[in-house]
Parts: C-alpha cells; sequence; structure tokens
C-alpha cells in the first residue's frame, strides 16, 4: 500500500468514525425522548391506579389521560415494534462504530 493510499484510508476511515459517531448521537436522544414518552404512559397509569384505589375523584383540571389520547406523536411511537426499533438502532450504531474503531486499531491509525 502506498504512502497516498494509506492517507486516503486514514482519512475515510476517521471520516467513517465520525459520522457514525454522530448517528449514535442522535440515534441516543432519540431513543431518550421515547423514554420520556413512555415514562409519561407509566406515570399517568400510575396516578390513575392510585386514584382508583384511594377511590378519590379526579380534580376537573385538564385530564391527563384525555391528553395522552390527543398527543399524536405517542399514539404513533408507543409500541412495542417502536421499542424493539429504539433497541435496534442502538445495537446497530453501537456496533458499526465499535467495527470501525476496531478496524482503525488494526491499521494502526492514530486519532
Amino acid at each position: 500500500m502506498t504512502v497516498d493510499e494509506k492517507r486516503q484510508l486514514r482519512a475515510t476511515l476517521l471520516l467513517e468514525i465520525e459520522e457514525a459517531e454522530h448517528d449514535l448521537a442522535a440515534i441516543k436522544e432519540s431513543a431518550r425522548r421515547y423514554l420520556l414518552d413512555v415514562r409519561d404512559v407509566v406515570r399517568t397509569v400510575e396516578s390513575t391506579l392510585d386514584k382508583m384505589e384511594r377511590m378519590q375523584v379526579p380534580n376537573l383540571g385538564p385530564d391527563p389521560v384525555d391528553e395522552m389520547r390527543k398527543n399524536q406523536r405517542l399514539r404513533n411511537n408507543f409500541s412495542f415494534d417502536a421499542a424493539l426499533a429504539v433497541i435496534d438502532q442502538l445495537r446497530d450504531a453501537s456496533a458499526k462504530l465499535h467495527d470501525l474503531r476496531r478496524r482503525k486499531a488494526e491499521f494502526g491509525i492514530g486519532a
């Protein structure tokens, strides 16, 4: 391999690593937002259950369950398949970055 080929390989690999790191960061942020949605649903279910167990009449303010029903983002994203998709995206992006870093180390390419 010529010196120019090595330089090109190094530049390409470093660019791929940078892109993979960016992709993984975006997927992690998406997963965090998804998790917040799941937590909101869990809290609402817990609150409703707690009120029912204490035989409380819900307050007359905005009903969180009605708000959840109106939230199209929750309706679209809150499913088992959506959760699996988030997990798969995280695993795939992490594996890709790990593989690129391994290749970098194999070629003896420094930062």
